[in-house]
């Protein structure tokens, strides 16, 4: 018997792991990338926003699933009228590489529907993944809503909390009731006064800088939220979201070595003495 229950301890490791990945993988997500004029930018690395956001996005895609390997993932993109899905549907990790991969690295151009295309993904989300299911939304964006006419544009919110008819205040509002959001955001974070918006040519003065609009998103999710500064040259663009469950498994299966190896030995151990 008290063999027995030492065996269950040993065992323990493996069944809180099956357990963690059949619920980590009722998992849906999609990854809206930023694929707007603006994102055409220069940054100390000697490429555009555009060229290193999807340098990243092919990191964030690869560290999604290996965390959920068999969930399922889109890949949208959004400049101009409204947004486009790449994969054509939720798809595996495969896929949405692929998907990544084939963006032209300097394909950036046209206006900013950004209220419009979050709204978009929350709604597929919610609708392809009810609960229990989880899901997540990865957004890489510099910002610059200029151009939405959906159900979520509105005017710049003048103060906080968002007010209801704001763009911002309708976006999170969606947001809250869909999942968790993970921001990269690649605009600026010292926007106070006016800014220019070089695809519309306008000067715009919001109340609230997006870098504050995205870090209340993430926050207000659950998720996380990542500054890219432009002219850091030590940010790594090949540096992804941390896969730290992998090295979770792979301490839970040394734990099952090492307890393995203590049951026999003490197996050993009884077998001598009797």
């Amino acid at each position: 018997m008290k063999h027995s229950k030492i065996l269950i301890l040993a065992f323990l490791p493996v069944l809180i792991i099956l357990g963690s990945v059949e619920l980590a993988d009722a998992q849906g997500a999609i990854f809206l990338i930023d694929r707007t004029g603006s994102m055409g930018e220069p940054r100390v690395s000697g490429n555009s926003r555009c060229a290193d956001a999807r340098t990243v996005a092919i990191t964030d895609v690869k560290s999604h699933f290996s965390l959920y390997p068999t969930g399922l993932g889109a890949v949208w993109t959004f400049a101009g009228e409204g947004w486009f899905n790449e994969t054509g549907g939720f798809v595996g990790r495969a896929a949405c590489s692929a998907a990544v991969v084939n963006l032209t690295p300097e394909g950036c151009s046209g206006s900013t529907p950004l209220a419009e295309s979050m709204c978009g993904a929350a709604d597929a989300l919610v609708a392809f993944f009810p609960p229990p299911q989880q899901r997540i939304l990865y957004v890489s964006s510099d910002g610059e809503e200029n151009s939405s006419d959906g159900e979520c544009d509105g005017d710049d919110a003048a103060a906080k909390p968002y007010p209801a008819d704001s763009w911002q205040g309708k976006v999170i509002a969606k947001l809250m009731a869909t999942g968790t959001v993970n921001v990269r955001y690649w605009g600026s974070v010292s926007k106070s006064g006016s800014s220019y918006d070089p695809e519309t040519g306008v000067t715009r003065m919001p109340a609230i800088s997006d870098a504050e609009f995205f870090k209340d998103v993430a926050d207000t999710t659950g998720g996380g939220y990542s500054y890219i500064d432009d002219g850091d040259p030590h940010w790594n663009p090949a540096t992804g979201v941390p896969t730290l469950s992998q090295w979770s498994v792979l301490l839970l299966l040394l734990l099952l070595v090492a307890s393995g190896a203590i049951v026999f030995h003490r197996r050993r151990q009884s077998l001598r003495l009797n």
